[in-house]
């Protein structure tokens, strides 16, 4: 009865209207058509009587949709197999992200470099805590502020300038060139710093422009090393005074600034007199001490703009850059023999010494660095071979 059931259904549904009778039953068709082989009928042990008739739009229907369901399982399978692969990748770099953005943290908080961030108006956006150990503040006392704050008047020019030229470049999408200097900068405490600089651009993935990247390290012993040296070979190791070069150099500078202006200027050559018994006798410690103090006696007597320098052991030139005339030549020299006929408070007693002073001015008695002080130098001899411990302007005679 079920199997009766059923394939009295179908019909209904329009798939096949197949006559048939089971053996020994049924009714016989009322209009014979060609036999059908059905394998289920035949399975079932059932005799077709006709051929179905099949409805091809419900059985294409009905194959479609299976494709239909299939293919979205397929999908949907594919489609969270390839979420949860980028969910992993996902997880995967944002991790490596985090650990990359540690490791670039522990490098800046402990590189003994500054490292810092600003934008083109100088203003920081990020200092690295090496800073404090530079400047003496925290991070977040110098974050939204200039950095040209912090420099000198000159360096922070130079910043400027360059900031400026930056902001030009980008303007007509240039690339930004490195900038390296050497900037002076001063702590709160007043006491000076020199740093190393160096500045480039950063650009994100799509080239775009997001700020200046600074790097700085401190060079002031470097620099002050570098300036002690430079000191040391223009100045008198013993008495601290312009050695030759520098005497040379300045002596230059005003004869070429006597002949464009047309004014008068002097050289005068000192010898101590009685200084080598002094330093045979009690010392070299005792002669180095003396030159110290006469060097300090002669500086008192001349002004900022002259030039006291140590040419020899105990030979000292002075350059007077700008006089009225003669007079004015003669009463220095009569000052710096008054100071250094005082006596010397050294060895336990008081020592006494002289000088010999020879004066060339000019345009009168030279127009150049060697003949000035070759005619002062003249000028001076001349006096020791007078007995010592006078003043002797050059005349042309004396050679």
């Amino acid at each position: 009865m079920k199997l009766h059931w059923l394939l009295s259904t179908l019909p209904a549904l329009g798939l096949f209207t197949p006559t048939w009778s089971v053996h020994g039953q049924g009714n016989p068709p009322s209009a014979q058509r060609p036999p059908f082989e059905d394998p289920l009928s035949t399975a079932l042990g059932l005799e077709h009587t006709g051929a179905p008739s099949v409805d091809p739009t419900w059985l294409l229907l009905a194959l479609a949709l299976a494709l239909l369901a299939l293919s979205t399982l397929f999908y949907t399978v594919r489609l969270n197999r390839r979420l949860d692969q980028a969910l992993r990748k996902s997880q995967l770099a944002e991790q490596a992200l985090r650990e990359s953005e540690e490791r670039h943290r522990l490098l800046a908080d402990n590189a003994t470099d500054v490292i810092w961030t600003m934008d083109l108006q100088g203003t920081i956006t990020y200092i690295s805590p090496s800073a404090e150990r530079l400047l003496e503040l925290p991070p977040e006392k110098l974050t939204r502020h200039a950095f040209a704050n912090w420099l000198s008047a000159e360096s922070a020019a130079l910043l400027q300038d360059r900031l400026q030229q930056f902001d030009e470049r980008l303007r007509d999408d240039k690339p930004i060139e490195d900038f390296r200097a050497e900037l002076e900068m001063h702590r709160p405490s007043g006491e000076p710093l020199w740093i190393e600089a160096t500045l480039s651009e950063m650009r994100n993935r799509k080239g775009t422009f997001i700020g200046l990247l600074g790097v700085a390290r401190d060079i002031t012993q470097r620099r002050s090393a570098e300036q002690r040296i430079h000191h040391l070979a223009r100045h008198d190791p013993l008495t601290d005074l312009p050695n030759r070069a520098l005497f040379n150099d300045r002596l230059r500078q005003a004869l070429a600034h006597a002949m464009r202006y047309q004014h008068r200027m002097a050289v005068l050559f000192i010898d101590l007199d009685h200084f080598k018994p002094i330093n045979d006798t009690y010392g070299h410690d005792v002669g180095d001490q003396l030159l110290r103090i006469a060097a300090v006696r002669m500086q008192s007597c001349i002004r900022t703009t002259d030039t006291l320098a140590r040419v020899g052991g105990d030979e000292f030139v002075v350059l007077l850059s700008r006089i009225a005339d003669v007079h004015a030549a003669n009463q220095v020299a009569t000052k710096l023999q008054k100071v250094l006929r005082e006596p010397f408070d050294l060895a336990n007693r008081q020592l006494h010494i002289s000088s010999s002073i020879g004066i060339a001015l000019y345009p009168l008695h030279g127009l150049s660095e060697l003949e000035l002080c070759k005619h002062a130098d003249e000028a001076m001899y001349q006096a020791k071979r007078q007995g010592r411990d006078g003043i002797r302007l050059y005349e042309a005679a004396l050679h």
